[in-house]
């Protein structure tokens, strides 16, 4: 069985402060704190002339990442990381980045080893399936979404769940 009860009803447009506070709070104090880390991590970073260097002078142990692709969308088991995935997509080897605020934690990439695409018939037939498959799991998503649009529905589930 199921019941429902609705416990509140918002007036469309903006929302007030006194309903968001404590995730404004939350977020802010999340920031502030990864601009601490990353003060630290600046600090020490100019005394290491790499990862292993940086990680041993804050009693860290560095955290292996293989097989990162620039299509990647997580980093190992730091979770779901778009712009650090960009930022190790885009650094040279051997080069010791500057701290990068993810979603989850403060990090400071090094890059071991890069290996170049090879052009053979079977990458481009890889590719050619992985975007097929991307755009064919997609396409229900789409038309549900056109439905909603064009039937006005307005879905608020996100804001309870």
């Amino acid at each position: 069985y199921v019941v429902a009860l609705v416990d509140k009803v918002r007036e469309e447009g903006p929302v007030p402060l006194k309903d968001i506070r404590a995730d404004v709070e939350n977020r802010v104090r999340q920031q502030k704190k990864a601009e601490s880390i990353v003060a630290s991590l600046v600090a020490k970073k100019a005394n290491a002339k790499t990862i292993e260097d940086l990680a041993k002078s804050l009693g860290l142990q560095p955290e292996p990442v293989t097989n990162l692709r620039f299509t990647s969308s997580t980093l190992g088991n730091a979770g779901i990381e778009p712009n650090v995935v960009a930022a190790a997509t885009a650094l040279e080897k051997g080069v010791v980045s500057d701290p990068i605020i993810g979603e989850n934690g403060v990090y400071v990439l090094s890059v071991n080893n890069i290996t170049e695409p090879s052009e053979t018939d079977a990458n481009k037939d890889l590719a050619r399936n992985y975007v097929e498959r991307n755009y064919s799991a997609n396409v229900n998503f789409v038309a549900y979404e056109a439905l909603k649009v064009l039937a006005k529905i307005n879905d608020n589930r996100r804001e309870f769940y």
